[in-house]
C-alpha cells in the first residue's frame, strides 16, 4: 500500500517487480507499506526509495503549413509550426539547418517562416532539419516541401538611337 503502489506488484516468495515506469517529474520518492499474512498473523514492512532523474529527449512534431508553397509566396509566411516538450520543463532552442536554410527563419516557438524569395528555377524542392535542444540533449526531424513554379512577366527594356530622326533616313536604319 501507498502512494504509487499500483506500479509494483510482489509475488508469493516476496520478490517486488515494477509494473510500469517511474516518472521522476511526477514522483521523486516512493514509501511503500509490504504486508504479509499466512491467513492468521500478519507484518508489515516499509519500503522507502527515492528516484534519481534521468535527462530525457525533447518530443518534437512539426506540421508543414502546406506540402508546397508557390515561388510567389510573400516573405514572412509561415512553413511550419512546431510542438515541442522537453520532459524535465527545461527552455527549448531551435535551428535550422540543410541546403538553402538561409532563406528562413525560426522563431524561439519554433514556427519557421520564410525569409528571402523562394525561386522555382534555382531550386524546386528543399529539405531542412529542425533541431530542438534544451541544452544538454537535441531532437532532429526534417521539413521538406516543394517549390511550385509561377509563369514570370518578361522584361523588357528598350532605348532610342537618338531622339530625332530625318525623313530621308534609309530603310533598315
Amino acid at each position: 500500500t501507498g502512494t504509487g503502489s499500483e506500479k509494483f506488484s510482489i509475488s508469493s516468495d516476496g520478490s517486488i517487480t515494477l509494473l510500469s515506469s517511474l516518472d521522476y517529474e511526477s514522483q521523486t520518492s516512493y514509501n511503500l507499506t509490504f504486508t504479509a499474512s499466512d491467513g492468521t498473523n500478519e507484518t508489515t514492512s516499509e519500503i522507502t526509495f527515492s528516484i534519481t532523474d534521468v535527462e530525457e529527449i525533447i518530443d518534437l512534431n512539426i506540421t508543414l503549413a502546406t506540402s508546397g508553397f508557390s515561388e510567389g509566396t510573400a516573405i514572412g509566411t509561415t512553413i511550419a509550426t512546431t510542438e515541442a516538450v522537453d520532459p524535465e520543463g527545461d527552455v527549448i532552442t531551435y535551428s535550422l539547418s540543410g541546403e538553402g536554410s538561409d532563406k528562413f527563419n525560426v522563431s524561439s516557438d519554433g514556427t519557421v517562416t520564410l525569409s528571402s524569395a523562394l525561386d522555382y528555377e534555382s531550386t524546386t524542392s528543399y529539405s531542412l532539419t529542425l533541431t530542438a535542444s534544451d541544452g544538454t540533449n537535441s531532437t532532429s526531424e526534417s521539413i521538406g516541401f516543394n517549390v511550385g513554379d509561377v509563369n514570370e512577366a518578361v522584361s523588357l527594356s528598350t532605348s532610342v538611337a537618338a531622339n530625332s530622326f530625318s525623313e530621308d533616313i534609309s530603310t533598315g536604319t
